[in-house]
């Protein structure tokens, strides 16, 4: 990954979207209560399937109950993207 500094700072640029689909558990265990899905640039198809994927994940965990991680990275991977990372 490039990494550019300057005197204001160090900057991380980076083209590949985040993907927690597998950390939805450990991240409401950590507090989190919201996710921000990045929409610009994005087709309508890509918000709704992504939205729907981590709906199911954050839904499954809200009820006690386990959800298929990898079928839905399965999902996610399916979506045209520009890369994921962890």
């Amino acid at each position: 990954m490039e990494i550019d500094e300057d005197q204001y700072g160090t900057y991380l640029m980076n083209s590949r979207d985040l993907c927690g689909i597998d950390y939805i558990q450990e991240l409401k265990d950590a507090g989190v209560i919201s996710f921000k899905v990045e929409g610009r640039n994005k087709t309508v198809n890509y918000l709704a399937s992504v939205g729907l994927a981590y709906r199911q994940a954050v839904d499954a965990v809200e009820a006690g109950n386990c959800y298929d991680s990898a079928l839905l990275a399965e999902e996610l991977f399916s979506i045209a993207n520009r890369g994921y990372i962890p």
